[in-house]
């Protein structure tokens, strides 16, 4: 099994890069937790497999997935996006994540597949925990929102 403290590492190195080259908003690592502004939520899951299996999300509240869609697709904090574009652009924001971090676990798992992302929208919608998982949340701010990334995975015996 990898270290938590590597996964971490990963997690966070994936999700600094991302913003960095990808989406023009400031993103900061905050000790403990984060508090989601408000209860309406989005959740972007995508499960793995391989050597490790398990599944990396992203939640925050919903105005800050909208924010980080448009950063990502460049439009202007007046720009209206559907909710169904909104969905789309987090869901390709947290593909861009786990392609950080899968590329940097390739030393130790090589074989990692992933699946498509899924975005769900709801009231304080957050991750289950797998039987048998290690767990790693890092808590951030995207431009003073919260958002929680969480990666969860055990090796395949």
């Amino acid at each position: 099994m990898v270290d938590q403290a590597v996964l971490k590492d990963h997690v966070w190195d994936s999700i600094k890069e991302t913003f960095e080259t990808m989406i023009a908003l400031p993103v900061e690592m905050v000790d403990g937790e984060v508090e989601l502004e408000e209860t309406q939520s989005m959740i972007c899951v995508i499960t793995f497999g391989g050597q490790l299996e398990g599944s990396f999300s992203a939640c925050c509240a919903t105005a800050c997935a909208e924010k980080i869609g448009k950063a990502m697709l460049m439009l202007g904090p007046d720009d209206l996006l559907s909710e169904a574009e909104s969905s789309d652009a987090f869901g390709e924001v947290v593909n861009m994540l786990i392609g950080g971090f899968k590329s940097r676990l390739s030393e130790v798992a090589p074989d990692i597949q992933i699946s498509i992302p899924s975005v769900f929208e709801g009231l304080d919608v957050q991750p289950k925990p797998r039987r048998g998982a290690s767990r790693v949340d890092v808590a951030t701010t995207v431009d003073g929102m919260g958002m929680v990334v969480t990666v969860m995975c055990r090796s395949k015996a």
